[in-house]
């Protein structure tokens, strides 16, 4: 099976199983301010050559929450959100690398006070494609990433402003990486395999009808 047939599946799955308890599923909108960056492994080397930086981007999700007691829920959140980082590298200068996604955060939560919960739990996510913005020119790199698929790791605090409103905070970090890069020592010798994953900090606002 295809990485894209077992993304849908999954979420067709999970979302089967919402509605079986649709009469107590709450339906909405997420949106979010996202910073995004890319953490690279093996910095003692990766610093030479390349470095990364914080970029603005945003996601935009639909909601399927299920609150199954006074102090535990479970949501579903497909949608879009862009990825990647603000690059730099001495022979290029500074760039960006984006990516479009499409996402599925699937998370408990955990009430520890009636309008106070914690969200916790795992992100797949789906590269549509990727390009790079470098002097105002834009360039497909979507190549460039191995892994399409990408599985993260998703924690964060929101508060209940009223039964139709959620503001909260959240943080993500790749689990599998999407590219790697080899690295070479001065002699041009191979030196290491530098990984890259994605992260990123999100302040996002629900709407629940």
């Amino acid at each position: 099976m295809s990485t894209k047939k077992t993304f849908l599946v999954f979420g067709l799955m999970l979302a089967i199983g919402l509605a079986g308890y649709a009469q107590n599923v709450r339906f909405g909108v997420t949106a979010g301010f996202d910073l995004a960056e890319t953490h690279g492994t093996n910095r003692a080397l990766l610093g030479a050559v390349r470095t990364y930086a914080p970029m603005m981007a945003f996601n935009v999700n639909a909601y399927m929450g299920y609150r199954i007691s006074e102090t535990f829920g479970i949501s579903l959140e497909p949608g879009f959100i862009r990825k990647g980082s603000t690059v730099y590298e001495p022979s290029v200068g500074k760039f960006q690398m984006k990516e479009n996604c499409i996402q599925m955060p699937v998370l408990a939560e955990y009430y520890i006070l009636d309008k106070l919960f914690i969200s916790i739990g795992p992100e797949l996510s789906y590269l549509i494609n990727g390009y790079a913005t470098l002097r105002g020119e834009v360039y497909d790199n979507s190549s460039w990433y191995e892994n399409r698929l990408e599985l993260s790791g998703v924690i964060g605090v929101n508060y209940r402003i009223s039964d139709h409103f959620d503001i909260g905070l959240r943080y993500n970090h790749g689990i599998t990486y999407t590219a790697q890069m080899t690295l070479t020592d001065l002699n041009g010798q191979g030196a290491g395999i530098s990984s890259e994953y994605n992260q990123y900090g999100q302040v996002m606002v629900r709407y629940r009808m």
